[in-house]
């Protein structure tokens, strides 16, 4: 009882100091070194993983491993094109739902690396030395099915409609990742379908604050 009201009182701190963690991730259409924006974005949302991500980072990983955010989940489906319904995030939802699309008969995801992460601030007086991260990544001709072995291509006119950012400890390891956050596109015209001679991007910002 006594812990609960101790960390009770912990999550009111932070509230009230006005600790904030949101992330903005957006589609895009990319052609060679051209990003074309698709749509404003969506919000994410943080997966209790977070935690224990923050906390490997912040003790200096004396297993040996990395925790750092270094790869996407891009989640899609294949069923002509037409419109997806994304499913309801749970904050427990990490690992233990992307194993569970290996059931589902049309959808799938991607692992794919992060290639870029691009430090900024949103405030140089408060924060001189950066609190904005922007990971980015985008899928590739070599990519063509996904982890669960469902084709990924224009011509099954795949269709993205979300994705997860994910700390890898072993990246030659997928059963060691960890969710950071989740994310869908709600609003059916900001999913993607593949397209012949693009690939699919996703830019997400992270601001610390």
């Amino acid at each position: 009882m006594a812990n609960e009201e101790f960390y009770r009182g912990q999550r009111k701190q932070s509230s009230e100091s006005g600790l904030l963690v949101h992330g903005h991730p957006r589609g895009f259409y990319v052609d060679g070194d051209l990003w074309i924006p698709h749509g404003p974005g969506n919000s994410n949302t943080l997966l209790y993983d977070w935690a224990t991500i923050v906390s490997e980072l912040l003790r200096g990983t004396p297993d040996g491993l990395q925790y750092r955010i270094s790869a996407f989940y891009i989640e899609f489906e294949n069923n002509g094109g037409a419109e997806v319904t994304p499913p309801v995030i749970t904050r427990d939802g990490g690992i233990s739902y992307y194993d569970s699309l290996l059931t589902d008969p049309n959808r799938d995801y991607q692992r794919v690396p992060i290639v870029g992460a691009l430090m900024e601030s949103t405030d140089l007086l408060l924060f001189p030395r950066g609190n904005k991260v922007t990971y980015s990544t985008q899928t590739s001709t070599e990519t063509t099915a996904g982890v669960h072995g469902k084709p990924f291509s224009d011509a099954l006119s795949s269709r993205v409609y979300g994705g997860a950012l994910v700390a890898t400890p072993r990246f030659s390891d997928a059963t060691l990742d960890l969710v950071f956050a989740r994310f869908y596109f709600d609003d059916p015209d900001e999913q993607m379908i593949k397209l012949p001679g693009r690939q699919l991007g996703i830019k997400w910002p992270v601001v610390f604050s």
